[in-house]
């Protein structure tokens, strides 16, 4: 059984950004076995991410295919 694989396009991993720069989130889970059940980050596919304070900021997405592998 394998979990489902997570590709964040943006922001990319370790990015510094601007206090209120716009960027969009960008990501896609696979899973060529079963397929993906879910796949859902802390802010929805182009939206903006958080970018109002300064500091380290967390992005995050999971991911579940139909055998019900997780992976985040």
């Amino acid at each position: 059984m394998t979990p489902p694989a997570i590709v964040i396009t943006a922001p990319p991993d370790g990015a510094a950004l601007l206090i209120n720069q716009v960027v969009g989130a960008v990501y896609q889970c696979h899973d060529s076995l079963s397929g993906v059940a879910a796949c859902a980050g802390s802010v929805a596919p182009g939206a903006p991410i958080a970018t109002s304070t300064a500091g380290v900021q967390t992005f995050t997405v999971t991911a579940s295919d139909v055998a019900g592998n997780q992976s985040s």
